[in-house]
């Protein structure tokens, strides 16, 4: 193995090798991913055509009051963000920092 930074293995043993990097390991990332692709797949993950909102350690299927709010997240903090940099950045309308002191 090439000198990295003039850096030399101390013993013959010694390849600056990180032990998940070997076959075992590999092997074993590859096993899990096939595992996770299988639950993927069967609580269709990546698919438009389910409704519910499955929580993938559990199995359990959100409530839909609770999958509305989810999938409405990030209209939500789009929303909320552009109102802070209006009233706090460019109108100066409100106080950057919060004073709670009053």
């Amino acid at each position: 193995m090439p000198a990295l930074y003039n850096l030399q293995p101390t013993d013959s043993n010694d390849d600056f090798s990180h032990r998940d990097s070997g076959p075992a390991g590999i092997q074993r990332d590859e096993t899990d991913v096939r595992c996770l692709v299988r639950k993927f797949k069967h609580f269709g993950v990546f698919s438009n055509r389910t409704e519910n909102m499955v929580c993938l350690s559990t199995g359990d299927v959100a409530p839909d009051d609770v999958r509305d709010e989810l999938l409405s997240a990030e209209v939500k903090g789009t929303s909320l963000v552009t109102m802070f940099v209006k009233s706090r950045l460019k109108d100066h309308s409100v106080d950057l920092f919060y004073d709670s002191s009053e």
